[in-house]
């Protein structure tokens, strides 16, 4: 079974490419310092070594008169600075996927992809990611991945306040579970962002309105469904329901539907077999 985790982080799109490209720029390099080394076991150098023991990619997509384009590239120093000017023509996605190499010398267990998406129907939108996947438990007592991606997403915030953001292991980037087991697609939920939020989860950061209409700071640490609410940047909060991520079980998981029932997106999901893992509170 693979196990993944996932931070997802909300921008309204930036109106120029160079400003764009820099967000895009600051995203990779602070998810591959933040996460490289626990993902990976080496140094971000050793990483980064077009000749190392690892497999990486760089991928742009993009869409031009109704025609998607994708483009893929090995990692080298070169071919990332011509990933990064694609950068100026805010394509619809662009990803480094880095993977440890299989007993074949193929694609294997963990992966590391980092990744920035825009969307065809809410262009004005754009969602960056961190998705690991692994082989081993990632949720296991004591893995400091989960606090490696709650640190990632904090940080990120502090230098680039965004919409929305927050940490799972049950995300489809760029899609959360919610979504997902709603039928939401992103033009139903990210044009709402200014009032309500497009999931829940262990650790996340919400914007002011949102926090107004959820009732306010004291209101949702009157819930006790938060072990902090930390401020940030254009009074936007980063939210923690539990001190650690193990300790965010099903409880915890009701305590935080409840706090922010007045912001999710309407509609009750339904339990799925197929998706056992998503950590949501179900109707019937």
């Amino acid at each position: 079974m693979i196990a993944e985790l996932a931070v997802l982080v909300d921008h309204r799109t930036p109106a120029q490419g160079a400003e764009f490209q820099g967000l895009v720029l600051d995203w990779t390099e602070m998810a591959l310092c933040q996460l490289g080394e626990d993902v990976f076991g080496q140094a971000v150098d050793q990483i980064r070594d077009p000749d190392g023991e690892l497999l990486s990619t760089l991928r742009v997509v993009s869409l031009r008169r109704g025609r998607r384009t994708t483009k893929e590239y090995d990692w080298t120093p070169d071919n990332y600075q011509n990933f990064l000017r694609a950068g100026l023509e805010m394509p619809e996605e662009m990803s480094l996927s880095v993977a440890a190499r299989d007993a074949a010398g193929d694609l294997g267990f963990p992966r590391l992809q980092i990744s920035a998406h825009r969307f065809m129907d809410v262009p004005e939108w754009m969602t960056l990611t961190a998705e690991i996947r692994s082989t081993k438990p990632i949720a296991a007592h004591g893995d400091p991945l989960p606090e490696k991606c709650a640190a990632l997403l904090h940080q990120h915030a502090e230098g680039r306040p965004p919409q929305f953001g927050f940490v799972a292991d049950d995300a489809q980037p760029p899609s959360s579970a919610l979504e997902s087991s709603l039928g939401l697609l992103e033009d139903d939920t990210r044009p709402r962002s200014d009032d309500s939020v497009r999931g829940y989860s262990w650790v996340m950061v919400i914007g002011p309105d949102v926090l107004e209409a959820a009732g306010g700071v004291e209101h949702l640490r009157a819930t006790g469904a938060f072990v902090s609410i930390d401020p940030l940047p254009e009074g936007r909060v980063f939210l923690r329901a539990t001190t650690t991520f193990q300790e965010y079980t099903d409880a915890a998981v009701e305590r935080v539907h409840a706090a922010l029932a007045p912001v999710l997106p309407w509609g009750t999901p339904k339990f799925d077999p197929h998706f056992p893992h998503w950590r949501l509170v179900y109707g019937g």
